[in-house]
């Protein structure tokens, strides 16, 4: 299943005289996903961490890619481990 967001905003502003119109709209498209329960000392690990990842290089990300991020770090040193 598939959820769809549509988001539309219509912006009117004056400038130099001129009245502009400006129509955005957006579409935001969600696959399959699941709940998961956590606790609240989890989920505020997952926020500093979203913090930390953004703060090194600006860039928002869900707390789906932060659990796949943690995923493949762990991944990574489990191979390096069993070197």
């Amino acid at each position: 299943m598939q959820l769809s967001c549509h988001l539309s905003i219509m912006v009117v502003f004056v400038m130099c005289n001129k009245i502009y119109i400006v129509s955005v709209s957006i579409v935001k498209t969600v696959s399959d996903m699941t709940t998961i329960s956590i606790t609240d000392e989890t989920h505020i690990e997952l926020r500093k961490i979203k913090g930390e990842l953004m703060a090194s290089n600006g860039k928002d990300r869900s707390f789906d890619d932060i659990i796949m991020e943690l995923i493949r770090h762990w991944k990574v040193r489990r191979l390096i481990h069993e070197c």
